[in-house]
């Protein structure tokens, strides 16, 4: 009877779909063959197992007809009967869904229809935990094996989540985490880098390629002239003439128009680029260990565009035509990058972005009409450079949007231009108006000293938004690093991060300092050294001590008195319920439960937990820690037994994993002397010396030692407390079990040992107080 039931609605859908206006028969009829399944008799009286029975049946019947080359009505009109027949079921049955999810599990290539799964997942009739699993497993069997797969993922992303916001990406964690892994490095997946964006970011002018305007031909002979001019001894006077040709045509009164007219430029540039490869690489393909990356390109069109841009800019279009210009420019790279994913290359839009961030941050270079830069007096370059620094923020937000995440083509670009000389110092540097530190031959502008404190001003032109941009940089490479899987342009791209943070490490370590939580945040757990490079950062006004001497206190130093500046404080970061609760209980030490209910909260969903790869969540513990440690401030406040007790409490509540990130937490803040860093050393000797079990004691053991086996350098903060815990009787450290629970750890410890002794009597012998 079934099987002539659905011979009934295909033919009846059918007939129906390919008549181009239905009758109100056709239509009657599918309705009364949906109410003849649902209202039979015998369906009522056979009970639960015969309405899951049926919809398992209805479902496999769909995938054939999504696997049948059936016009679209059609096959939209049996998926949206046959659908629909499946919702009525599940008020027969409220276990219909989890049936249905779970034929996904059978390896059937039909299954993964894009069209089948949106319908139900519309009705609810998918179980979508179990869906992501199931999806995730596919994709990990093989992204370019499983086509339909792949695409049925980016609708998803697209439709579901993006447009239509049916549910998010923390709903299918497994498969984005999967899926973005994928997608770097394979070369056949063109969908997947339009998924980390809006819909429709690329305009339709960029995206269609059109000629809507007619002034193809005339954009081209105008930038033939500007090039022309550009190569002429009386490059001024003609350049001028064109710029004036531009402004009688008025192609910047309508935005739509300088639209097109700067999409057709960024072609015709790069175009002219891209085809000097061609021809280099024919000319040069018979050489003997010939590279294609050896090829020389031909810049003078993209050297031009540039020049041209920062005319338009300074000569009266400010901000409006910069901001206008990038906006087409990052839509032409997705698109470029998009469509040509393993073929794109990027070195004509690098080439532009670098003569762009010179050009704007050197008004000197740019191309201004009737007055040299160079020869303006001192008021007037004050107020250029301020406008210059206004230019490089606004390209700072664009480079934002081509982050790795958003772009992976463009990745490596990307990570040369936010790195750049043009850029990064300019960023960084002290503000206008404020004596400038002399620049060092092949490095970067080293930055006025700033003194510890949260209420002084920014000690750099905007470091908020520069690093900002590295932490993207960071957030995208923080999957590959959490699960230690780096393909080889990956680790590329890590060793580039390494050299960047050196290079700031170096000549700006006062701004370093300033963020040093933002950054740590976005750092993968496994990535130890480069967490050890961003908190071994410290003020140039500042002097380390030898944190080997055996005359040094961790309170000697004044700068442990002296409360480190961040950009943002820790009242800031922690929610203001938690933060009153946490400040009560370290002043009355209630309510006693608190520990408790703070562990509790710290606790992620199942879902949540998946996509951020912790079952707690890491900022919020960040957060707590830093606010409990700063309002205690130093072991002489009357907050200390409190926030020692909480600290000792919320350690016992935690599982291990919870207290390993909060030992971390701790552990992040052990860096150069200041408060914070007296304040947290003395909070994990104090948690060991009270740890009422043995497995605490190891994990803070595990976390300071994990920090010091990883290449140099090492934080001062860190040396000093390991040093401290070892040397110190109190502790008792080397009667544990855990330094002598196998041989590879006991030789570990026995070479720490002999190093620090090593270290500490020469130092003693170089001392003048050793006598």
């Amino acid at each position: 009877k079934y099987l002539l039931w659905q011979q009934a609605v295909d033919k009846a859908v059918d007939t129906a779909a390919r008549d181009p206006n239905p009758s109100m028969d056709s239509i009657n009829e599918i309705r009364g063959l949906r109410d003849e399944l649902i209202m039979n008799p015998a369906l009522a009286g056979a009970g639960e197992e015969a309405a899951l029975n049926l919809g398992r049946r209805i479902l496999l019947h769909l995938w054939e007809v999504a696997a049948n080359e059936l016009p679209p009505s059609v096959m939209y009109g049996l998926i949206n009967t046959y659908v629909a027949c499946l919702d009525a079921l599940s008020k027969l049955t409220p276990r219909l869904p989890a049936e249905l999810t779970a034929l996904y599990w059978i390896e059937d290539d039909r299954r993964f229809d894009k069209n089948v799964v949106d319908a139900l997942l519309r009705y609810r009739l998918l179980n979508l935990a179990e869906l992501d699993r199931v999806i995730a497993k596919a994709l990990t069997a093989g992204i370019q094996n499983n086509k339909q797969v792949t695409i049925l993922v980016i609708h998803l992303i697209q439709a579901c989540i993006l447009r239509d916001s049916l549910f998010t990406c923390e709903d299918i964690p497994a498969t984005y985490e999967v899926f973005s892994k994928l997608a770097f490095v394979s070369q056949n997946n063109s969908g997947f880098t339009s998924i980390c964006r809006v819909p429709n970011e690329i305009p339709p002018i960029v995206r269609e390629r059109g000629d809507p305007y007619n002034m193809r031909e005339r954009t081209t002979s105008l930038f033939d002239e500007w090039v022309r001019a550009m190569n002429n001894p009386e490059a001024e006077k003609q350049g001028m003439s064109v710029l004036v040709k531009l402004r009688d045509l008025e192609l910047f009164q309508h935005g739509e128009v300088t639209d097109y007219f700067f999409s057709r430029l960024i072609e015709i540039s790069t175009h002219h680029c891209l085809a000097s490869a061609i021809e280099g690489a024919s000319a040069a393909a018979g050489l003997p260990n010939f590279r294609p990356q050896d090829i020389t390109l031909n810049f003078m069109a993209t050297d031009a565009l540039v020049r041209l841009v920062t005319a338009l800019v300074y000569n009266g279009g400010g901000e409006t035509i910069l901001t206008r210009f990038l906006n087409i420019f990052t839509a032409v790279i997705k698109r470029d990058a998009d469509e040509r994913v393993g073929k794109f290359n990027a070195r004509p839009y690098l080439r532009i972005w670098v003569g762009l961030l010179s050009d704007l941050g050197t008004p000197g270079k740019a191309f201004i009409v009737g007055r040299s830069p160079l020869t303006a007096g001192e008021q007037a370059s004050d107020a250029i450079t301020s406008t210059a620094i206004r230019y490089l923020k606004i390209c700072g937000v664009f480079l934002y949007q081509l982050q790795p995440l958003s772009v992976p083509g463009f990745a490596f670009a990307w990570l040369e231009l936010i790195s750049h000389r043009s850029f990064l110092p300019k960023m960084l540097g002290p503000l206008p108006g404020t004596a400038v530190a002399a620049t060092a031959a092949g490095t970067a502008a080293a930055v006025a000293s700033s003194t510890g404190g949260l209420g002084q001003q920014p000690s750099s032109v905007d470091g908020a938004l520069y690093f900002t941009l590295l932490a993207a940089l960071l957030r995208f490479l923080e999957p590959y690093l959490r699960h230690v899987d780096l393909p080889e342009s990956i680790k590329q791209l890590y060793r580039g991060t390494l050299r960047l943070l050196l290079v700031l490490l170096q000549d700006f370590p006062d701004v370093l300092c300033e963020h040093h939580m933002q950054l740590c945040e976005v750092i993968a757990p496994t990535s130890i050294q480069m967490r050890n490079l961003v908190l071994s950062a410290y003020p140039k006004n500042v002097h380390l001590p030898d944190p080997f001497s055996s005359n040094l206190k961790a309170d000697l130093p004044p700068e442990t008195q002296i409360t480190p500046r961040m950009v943002i404080g820790p009242t800031q970061r922690l929610p203001d319920i938690i933060a009153s609760k946490v400040h009560e209980y370290l002043d009355l030490r209630q309510p006693a439960i608190l520990p408790q209910e703070l562990a509790n909260v710290l606790v992620l969903k199942p879902i949540e937990a998946k996509a951020h790869g912790s079952n707690y969540n890491v900022l919020l513990l960040n957060a707590l820690i830093l606010f409990i440690g700063d309002q205690a401030k130093s072991p002489s406040s009357r907050y200390h037994a409190a926030a020692q007790d909480l600290f000792l409490k919320l350690a016992t509540e935690l599982d291990s994993e919870g207290r390993y990130v909060m030992l971390n937490a701790m552990a992040n803040h052990l860096r150069y002397p200041n408060a914070h860093t007296y304040y947290f050393s003395c909070s994990l000797l104090n948690l060991f010396a009270e740890a009422p079990v043995e497995v605490l004691k190891e994990q803070i053991t595990r976390v300071l030692l994990e920090r010091l086996l990883v290449n140099r350098p090492h934080p001062w903060g860190l040396l000093i407390t390991f040093v401290e815990l070892t040397k110190n009787r109190r502790y008792n450290f080397w009667s544990h079990k855990f330094t002598k629970c196998a041989p590879e750890i006991e030789i570990v410890f026995n070479s720490l040992s002999k190093t620090f002794e090593v270290l500490t009597e020469r130092n003693d012998e170089e001392s003048p107080l050793s006598t």
